[in-house]
């Protein structure tokens, strides 16, 4: 069930929210309950940038799980869905134009696979 798929929020904002929607074969929404997810959102150091000078390595990470992870993924188990709420740091952090992508992955008894993934578009009015 891996989608390439990918993904764009905007610089400084915290909303609309990513939000994967998966399917079964009929188009009934794909039952997530039990699950947990997990996504990472990595990029790579750039030596030079137009916003000022070099940019670090970075990576996101988030889980769904409450309890062993942080519990920033919300699953919606009966819809099929998982929603990022990203922050307004995380969109500051991630750099535009530098190649961030992500993964996320399903997590269900004691078996991980990656569900979806691709590239993250930063966009921004601003350099």
């Amino acid at each position: 069930m891996t989608r390439d798929v990918p993904i764009e929020i905007r610089r400084g904002n915290d909303d609309p929210a990513v939000i994967w929607e998966f399917a079964n074969a009929d188009g009934t929404p794909a039952n997530l309950a039990g699950s947990v997810f997990e996504l990472v959102v990595a990029w790579q150091a750039v030596p030079y940038s137009a916003a000022g000078g070099a940019l670090p390595e970075g990576e996101i990470t988030h889980s769904s799980d409450a309890v062993n992870g942080d519990g920033a993924l919300v699953v919606e188990g009966a819809a099929g869905r998982v929603i990022w709420p990203y922050t307004i740091a995380e969109s500051d952090l991630i750099p535009r134009g530098q190649g961030p992508r992500y993964v996320l992955r399903r997590v269900i008894g004691g078996k991980t696979r990656d569900w979806a993934g691709g590239p993250v578009t930063v966009r921004s009015f601003l350099p």
